[in-house]
């Protein structure tokens, strides 16, 4: 018979035992990149697997607001949005922001949906403005076309996408 001491030291360890079999497990299925926050291996996208289609476009002061549902192999996983700013030097100008899903993150969804939404919007500049620890925004706005602000008076991280002649 166990002592109570005994008892609740062999139940400790049996839980431990169970934990580190699912840390293994989870270390196989990842490879490379275990660790805390786990993250699971995910393949890209391919271009043509990204959609997006228009939402609703309102007028908020006078000022439009477009919107598009991301979609990825039919899914939806998540939305995009451009607030037209007050023009610059007679071109129009927009503020981008963009949700996906977190199951989706990680793939190339955000570039390719930054992208897009950035060529239907018909705007001649757009800025995204993410908070600095935010590295896979921007990650995936550098990737679309974006280039880094030289903004230092903001405590965001400013980046700035512009029609090019062949856009």
């Amino acid at each position: 018979m166990f002592k109570p001491t005994q008892k609740a030291h062999a139940l400790r360890h049996a839980r431990n035992k169970r934990a580190r079999e699912r840390r293994k497990a989870r270390d196989r299925e990842c490879g490379d990149r275990a660790g805390w926050p786990w993250v699971p291996r995910v393949d890209r996208v391919a271009v043509e697997c990204v959609q997006i289609k228009a939402g609703k476009t309102t007028r908020k002061a006078g000022l439009r607001l477009c919107k598009w549902h991301i979609y990825c192999e039919g899914a939806h996983v998540g939305r995009v949005s451009i607030m037209e700013e007050p023009p610059e030097a007679g071109i129009e100008v927009g503020a981008i922001d963009i949700s996906i899903a977190k199951p989706h993150r990680g793939r190339g969804i955000g570039s390719l949906a930054y992208r897009l939404a950035c060529m239907e919007s018909g705007m001649g500049i757009i800025y995204a403005r993410t908070r600095k620890n935010n590295i896979g925004s921007a990650r995936a706005a550098l990737k679309a076309g974006f280039i880094l602000s030289t903004e230092t008076e903001t405590t965001q991280l400013v980046l700035v996408w512009s029609r090019g002649d062949g856009s």
